[in-house]
């Protein structure tokens, strides 16, 4: 009965801070009553001319000197509020771009590396000379003339019906869309590799360097569009 009284004195005492040195006391404990709208909820978008955008018609009407930009990967990349009074920050606004679907480091037919070659990678000279040498396979025959799992040559037609060895290159220099399109896509190196029933396949040789290489492309393109006026994190 008594502990009962106590509590209910304590529950009903008003409530007082207490300055101590540098430090602020509470004589109990007290709670923050949020809002409904309280948190912010994210929108999701799918390039960085959306990010962009966002920032030139502020249509939510947002201090810009309270935000920046956050690169979190070369896929990913928000806009997030600077830490408030409560030491928490929230995300704005989040791109994530549709990663590329092509089968590193699988086999595939040279049929279907052809068209992946087309439609997955920028132009440039060593696509070019992959694409003449794949076009121009007899599916018969991929033999390997060195033992050292690096120099290849294969059977490619010549005339009608007779064929020549050709060497099939590498390392190879290529550029997957790997990261947002608006952007340079990193070039780094790839092994080639061909096996018996025409089938080709390409394995990333760079140590993943393209991602660092990315996300410089990006802050470099938003520091382009939208000045110094909102920070980038890389």
């Amino acid at each position: 009965m008594l502990k009962e009284l106590y509590d209910r004195i304590r529950e009903t005492a008003k409530t007082e801070l207490l300055l101590t040195g540098n430090e602020v006391y509470s004589t109990k404990p007290i709670h923050r009553v949020r809002e409904l709208n309280d948190e912010i909820k994210t929108m999701p978008i799918n390039t960085l001319t959306g990010i962009v955008d966002y920032i030139d018609a502020n249509i939510d009407e947002i201090d810009l000197t309270e935000i920046f930009i956050h690169i979190y990967t070369f896929s990913k990349v928000y806009i997030v509020s600077k830490l408030d009074v409560y030491r928490k920050r929230q995300c704005i606004l989040e791109s994530s771009m549709v990663e590329n679907s092509f089968p590193f480091r699988n086999y595939i037919s040279a049929e279907d590396f052809n068209i992946q070659l087309q439609t997955n990678f920028v132009p440039n000279d060593d696509r070019a000379t992959i694409l003449a040498l794949i076009g121009n396979l007899k599916e018969e025959v991929v033999r390997t003339t060195n033992d050292d799992g690096v120099s290849q040559s294969v059977t490619t037609k010549k005339g009608i019906s007779l064929g020549q060895q050709e060497r099939v290159p590498n390392p190879v220099k290529l550029r997957p869309y790997r990261t947002f399109r608006e952007i340079e896509q990193p070039e780094s190196l790839f092994v080639f590799r061909m096996r018996d029933g025409a089938q080709c396949a390409l394995f990333p040789a760079d140590g993943n360097q393209w991602k660092l290489d990315a996300i410089s492309n990006i802050a470099k393109w938003l520091g382009e569009k939208i000045g110094s006026e909102i920070p980038i994190i890389a």
